[in-house]
């Protein structure tokens, strides 16, 4: 299952502009937020919902399986709470669907409306939310410098990769439990698919980014005769690195073999 200090937020609606928009509003509010890659139907959502484990669900009542989606959320014994966006004004949930478990927002709806109910419904400790906002800031921020574009997907997986990582606090055992399954399983994808993806997003960055900062961040993984870091190397030296700036107690002794030492460049 996906490891995050952050609630988990999954967002299913046909209308993949809202998706988007909304995910990145709550990610940048420092939940961890997620929609389907291809097409939304609603078997893939109830599989994201047994694979993710929501804290909450931001759906749309034109799903054909809304219903089923409660009910399955329900007999898992899970506490998901359903925010159900409709474009019609009388929209009922049946009777036997406890009232405790959704709110019904009609359309149109903005991103600060969906944070308002989250923040009634889901419990996320304000020490917690604060740092999950200031570690995503600052591995955006890395990635920027990096030269990652941020319209690949990779650079998604990446992203939630690091961040993962960081939380967990320990990169080899993330990688020991499958995360690219996990990174998969965000997005209703592959563990195939999402590897892919983050070495073009490495490779991309390594041809358009500072290649000073690149050089003092990966010395010793770029010299001629290794090439680029591997996804494990870059995944684990960018949050290293990230540790280290913002004063975390991540996992001090994990890099040692590959990050670089004081004053060495190459």
């Amino acid at each position: 299952m996906i490891s995050s200090k952050s609630p988990k937020i999954l967002i299913a609606d046909k209308n993949r502009s809202f998706m988007k928009a909304t995910a990145e509003y709550l990610l940048s509010m420092g939940y961890f937020a997620v929609y389907p890659e291809a097409k939304t139907d609603p078997e893939k959502i109830i599989a994201m919902l047994r694979a993710i484990k929501p804290d909450a669900v931001v759906i749309s009542s034109t799903n054909g399986k809304i219903i089923n989606t409660i009910k399955e959320s329900i007999h898992m014994g899970l506490d998901t709470y359903f925010i159900i966006k409709t474009p019609y004004m009388n929209y009922r949930l049946p009777g036997d669907i406890p009232h405790n478990r959704y709110t019904i927002l009609t359309e149109p709806i903005e991103s600060e409306k969906i944070l308002d109910v989250l923040k009634e419904k889901v419990h996320f400790p304000a020490a917690d939310q604060k740092e999950s906002i200031a570690i995503r800031k600052e591995v955006t921020e890395m990635l920027k410098k990096i030269g990652i574009p941020a319209h690949l997907k990779g650079y998604t997986y990446v992203r939630e990769a690091i961040i993962m990582i960081i939380e967990e606090g320990d990169p080899f055992g993330a990688f020991r439990k499958n995360l690219y399954q996990e990174l998969a399983q965000m997005v209703g994808s592959t563990a195939q698919a999402v590897e892919r993806a983050i070495r073009t997003a490495i490779e991309a960055g390594f041809n358009r980014g500072d290649l000073d900062f690149i050089e003092q961040l990966f010395c010793n993984t770029i010299r001629s005769d290794k090439g680029k870091p591997t996804n494990f190397e870059f995944i684990s030296l960018v949050a290293d690195a990230i540790c280290e700036d913002m004063d975390l107690q991540c996992f001090p002794e994990v890099v040692t073999a590959i990050k670089c030492k004081k004053g060495e460049n190459k």
